[in-house]
């Protein structure tokens, strides 16, 4: 199966509201797969970022996409899945581990830092 890339937005204002977490999926030539959006809550920012990443790849996952290449804004969360060390909350790291976990099952996932 060819490559497919995710791309999504968060929306946080503060621990108290709702976040907002967007996604869209596109094939390696730029057509529109699928596109989606979850509600949750989380106590930081950095929370908020993870928990994209963990969402978009279970949204690859539930539509049996093989090879992800997911984008972000979360400079930490992408170094931190490359083995870098980098000051993470405690929490966010739990979730990053989560998708290293998620990852393997795909036959390739490649999570890059686009600036937004």
């Amino acid at each position: 199966m060819m490559d497919t890339t995710i791309n999504f937005d968060i929306a946080y204002a503060n621990p108290d509201s709702e976040i907002g977490i967007g996604y869209i999926i596109r094939t390696s030539s730029g057509s529109y797969v699928y596109a989606g959006s979850e509600t949750g809550h989380a106590g930081a920012a950095e929370d908020v970022d993870c928990q994209g990443i963990l969402i978009a790849l279970r949204t690859g996952l539930n539509h049996n996409l093989s090879n992800i290449i997911l984008e972000t804004d979360c400079q930490n969360a992408t170094l931190y899945l490359s083995g870098k060390e980098v000051n993470l909350s405690w929490n966010a790291s739990c979730i990053l581990d989560n998708v290293k976990i998620l990852a393997l099952s795909f036959m390739s996932v490649i999570i890059t830092f686009c600036m937004s």
